[in-house]
């Protein structure tokens, strides 16, 4: 497909061998719900599995629906549930023949677009299932429109081929929410999303139900997205009985439903997308230093998570694109914004100075097409501006190598474009970003906590930088590994493998109501992993040990939770300038393993004392 935004609306041309249909929009003023048609619905999601491949009674039953569908304009996304998307065991051959038999037997002319199954994950046999369905159906109908469904927490795979995306992600707060989405709409394929208006998941009343389905629906608005509902009852999951039945966990839902589509069916066409859909946030770049004291980043776009760490203002005007193995094209698709901002921020608890960033372009840019590099040490003063170099116009170089203006414990990159051509020729497309400094870490371990304005102090570790081997003391390093967002250790072959991790933690004035909190699994049974928790006023005396076996193990065996000690009732904790927090992960099993013990978080709260 090209590459132009499609995720706000799509125009499906329905063809047939005689004559060409309708155009039918697919955007964010259409609504369903999954599996039926409701008299207030104008997208239909209705599904079918292989088995009717073979029934041509059932074949012309739904062909007369989608028939009918399309003369009260509804659009026609159907399901083509055609393989086990469990283990991917039936035949390619096999599901290929039953999708095409389906299509065939329903008419194309009355298929918008297609959806191949719901809820898959792309594991090897997996893609080969479904990259196999989608060119099967692409050689016989190259105009029609093939959906991917995958399974959440997943985001869209380079892999997976599709013209666009549908997906669920129920019980999901607003953040979490719109981030996901995002990830999504990057890509420039259109996205349907499915919200949930059903008891089983969540009853309307609780704190993940019409709550939360309202901040995902008032998401999908912002973004022109339209939206089909999980709407069934607790007995038989069915939707006809949603519509009819009187229970009061039904009614709820329901009524909610009702006037949300009113409310859908009253936005005004020229009012999505927001303007505040323009606006995409990352999460700061943590640094901390190799053993040669610098830090070095480089990003490749290699996948849509790349919004994970950038901030973007003009969204609208981007899409990611796996050529080359990733890469952002920047072309003028918004009517809001006129431009391009992506900002990449990079903190550390360490002092930073040095930087050098590059930055790449996937060809040579014009003669000025508008793209800017800048650094800054601050965020809103930019002293640092770079253009592409005349020579090649691939890259872009800025070397504070000695300015003093940037010795800093937080550095902002800028890739700026004022106005973006509009044409694939003139586009310009990033092909990745390298970013170097020098870091000094302190001369010994420790974590000096200060106040805010209310006498809180709070320490908080998501172990997305190794920052921990300069602020804590590790026993039996070799024996951790880091990656970025956690902590683990595995099992070795012949031996315990036994790993403290130790954080000095002082402030300036005297603490009390100390709180420490750790997101920790361990496999015990399977791997012979545990974690505990303690602290001390000395490092000799550990105090207030809690562990992970006292969760209870989920069926593979993994002990999950958040270890918490509390020393509010501890008359020895009151009034202390310092303390240690103790990680320590035992592995006894005495056999090499997968990670046996993870640690994710780290949280250390107090008060000053007044």
């Amino acid at each position: 497909m090209s590459m132009k935004r499609t995720c706000a609306t799509l125009t499906v041309i329905l063809a047939s061998a005689t004559a060409a249909g309708p155009s039918l929009k697919l955007d964010g003023t259409r609504v369903g719900v999954y599996g039926t048609d409701f008299e207030f619905t104008t997208l239909s999601v209705l599904k079918v599995g292989a088995a009717a491949a073979d029934n041509p009674a059932r074949l012309r039953a739904y062909a007369e629906r989608l028939r009918r569908n399309h003369e009260r304009g509804r659009f026609n996304l159907f399901g083509l549930y055609v393989a086990d998307r469990v283990k991917y065991a039936r035949p390619v051959e096999e599901c290929n023949r039953a999708a095409a038999a389906i299509v065939a037997g329903v008419g194309r002319e009355n298929v918008d677009a297609v959806f191949l199954s719901e809820e898959n994950v792309p594991t090897r046999q997996g893609l080969t299932v479904l990259n196999g369905l989608y060119g099967h159906l692409k050689e016989k109908w190259p105009n029609l429109p093939v959906f991917q469904w995958l399974s959440a927490p997943l985001g869209p795979s380079p892999e997976l081929k599709a013209d666009g995306w549908m997906y669920d992600f129920y019980r999901q707060k607003r953040s979490v929410f719109r981030r996901k989405l995002t990830r999504y709409i990057v890509t420039g394929k259109p996205v349907v999303m499915c919200l949930n208006a059903s008891p089983d998941v969540a009853r309307f009343e609780d704190p993940f139900g019409g709550a939360v389905t309202q901040e995902q629906l008032n998401v999908c608005r912002e973004f022109n997205v339209p939206v089909f509902f999980y709407c069934v009852d607790l007995r038989w999951g069915n939707p006809d009985i949603w519509r009819i039945s009187s229970a009061p966990e039904l009614t709820a839902w329901r009524n909610w439903l009702l006037q949300a589509v009113d409310e859908l069916r009253g936005t005004a066409a020229s009012t999505v997308p927001r303007l505040s859909a323009e606006y995409v946030d990352g999460s700061p770049l943590e640094a901390a230093p190799d053993a040669k004291g610098r830090f070095e980043f480089v990003e490749r776009f290699a996948a849509p998570s790349f919004l994970d760490r950038w901030s973007v203002r003009g969204f609208g005007n981007i899409a990611w694109s796996s050529a080359g193995g990733g890469r952002v094209i920047v072309r003028q698709r918004s009517r809001r914004f006129g431009g391009v901002e992506m900002y990449l921020q990079i903190k550390s608890e360490f002092d930073m100075q040095d930087p050098r960033v590059r930055l790449d372009l996937a060809k040579k840019a014009g003669s000025d097409p508008g793209v800017r590099l800048l650094l800054s040490a601050t965020g809103h003063n930019w002293p640092r501006t770079a253009v592409p170099e005349r020579s090649t116009g691939a890259k872009i170089e800025i070397d504070a190598v000695g300015d003093e203006r940037f010795h800093s414990r937080e550095f902002w990159v800028q890739v700026r474009l004022g106005e973006p051509a509009e044409s694939e020729e003139r586009g310009v497309e990033i092909d990745g970003l390298r970013f170097a400094c020098r870091v000094t870490p302190p001369a010994k371990p420790g974590v000096l906590l200060r106040a805010d304005r209310t006498g809180t102090v709070s320490y908080q570790d998501r172990f997305q930088s190794a920052k921990y081997r300069w602020l804590a003391e590790v026993r039996n390093a070799a024996g951790l590994e880091w990656e970025s967002g956690r902590l683990f250790i595995r099992g070795v072959k012949g031996r315990v493998n036994r790993v403290t991790v130790c954080w000095p933690f002082s402030s300036e004035k005297p603490l009390r109501d100390i709180a420490v909190a750790v997101d920790a699994r361990a496999n015990r049974k399977n791997l012979g992993g545990v974690i505990g928790l303690a602290v001390s006023l000395d490092g000799k005396t550990w105090l207030h040990e809690v562990r992970t076996d006292r969760f209870k193990a989920d069926a593979n065996g993994w002990e999950r939770g958040t270890l918490r000690i509390d020393t509010r009732s501890d008359e020895r904790f009151r009034g202390v300038r310092s303390f240690r927090v103790r990680v320590e992960m035992v592995n006894g099993c005495g056999l090499k393993t997968s990670p046996s013990n993870i640690v994710t978080g780290l949280d250390v709260r107090a008060q000053v004392k007044r």
